[in-house]
């Protein structure tokens, strides 16, 4: 059991002030494996794209002694799942600071729901909330039933096979998008 909230906070009270609410936000985090290199960059955009925070390199075996190359940019062209705003696919164009750029094809293989693990409450738990020494709890979910996936679908993860030029690897993607984007036809909450 591990101490605290997961990924996602719990609610703090009624007396709070709430944060402030953009109108849209996209944030997506890629972790991509290949065999010479791993692949990672983070970004949170406004609806407009505006980007609000990045981090991002490319890092390389222990044993080549080579250090990282930052990332400075990141440019995305995604597809996304009809009934859920989860990625069903793109590339992601990769700006290195040597002032070389690589495009990375996403080809989602299967999807993990965080909440369902305890990153948000659900049914009643976080993870990190105290229910007494032998509390244990269970559930089945049917991940194909939107119904049951849509009240955690705000944060999904995607494994996923890549493709940069002739590199094949596998990695994460990992993603919360709400609220108005309008490039890809989102209009709103």
């Amino acid at each position: 059991m591990r101490h605290g909230p997961g990924g996602g906070s719990l609610n703090e009270g009624t007396d709070l002030q709430p944060t402030e609410v953009s109108d849209g936000v996209l944030y997506y985090m890629g972790i991509f494996q290949f065999d010479d290199q791993l692949v990672h960059f983070a970004q949170r955009e406004t609806s407009t794209g505006q980007r609000w925070q990045f981090e991002g390199e490319v890092l390389y075996p222990l044993s080549t002694g080579r250090a990282a190359t930052p990332i400075i940019d990141v440019e995305h062209e995604l597809s996304f799942e009809r009934d859920l705003r989860v990625a069903s696919g793109g590339t992601f164009t990769v700006h290195l600071a040597d002032r070389t750029t690589a495009s990375i094809e996403v080809e989602p293989l299967c999807r993990f729901w965080p909440g369902l693990a305890g990153y948000n409450e659900y049914r009643g738990y976080a993870s990190g909330m105290w229910r007494g020494p032998s509390f244990s709890d269970g559930f089945t979910v049917d991940t194909t039933d939107l119904d049951q996936i849509r009240p955690i679908s705000l944060l999904s993860e995607s494994l996923c096979a890549v493709r940069m030029g002739d590199r094949v690897g596998h990695g994460l993607l990992e993603m919360v998008f709400m609220g108005s984007y309008p490039r890809y036809g989102y209009t709103g909450w």
